[in-house]
């Protein structure tokens, strides 16, 4: 199911469909970016039978092909006030992140800047744990 919605060019006609919505109604379609980072996590992982979430390698190149990586770093900044967007857009960050071959996109995309941001003014314990464990992951990255 997941691979027949990536193939079928559903993300890009969410992506699309929810920025045309954006346009529109700025910040009354927090729950609709928050329904978009929550499937698109989802698809970027593989449930194992040991309950192991694990990168899915060709569906996450078709996420970041679609530009999912935008619709999540764009999200931080629009709905930096909805703990609950913010909070869905970092996991998808950090699922796209899992494979090394995106992390540098990413951080180009400015998503270690929105993250350090965002550990840097929020109160928020969740996020803030969110945002050190996907700061980590890119951290890591670079000091190798």
């Amino acid at each position: 199911m997941k691979d027949t919605f990536c193939r079928l060019g559903w993300v890009i006609t969410m992506i699309n469909a929810i920025e045309i919505l954006r346009e529109k109604y700025a910040h009354q379609i927090a729950h609709l970016i928050f329904i978009g980072a929550v499937i698109f996590s989802n698809l970027a992982i593989e449930s194992q039978a040991t309950h192991q979430a694990l990168p899915h390698a060709e569906r996450t190149r078709q996420l970041m092909k679609d530009g999912v990586h935008t619709f999540a770093t764009s999200s931080l900044t629009n709905f930096s006030k909805q703990t609950f967007v913010l909070e869905q857009c970092i996991r998808l960050i950090e699922r796209l992140a899992i494979t090394n071959q995106y992390r540098m996109l990413l951080m180009g995309r400015g998503a270690v800047r929105q993250m350090r941001y965002i550990y840097n003014t929020m109160q928020h314990q969740g996020l803030l744990e969110l945002c050190e464990r996907v700061m980590y992951v890119f951290d890591k990255e670079n000091n190798q």
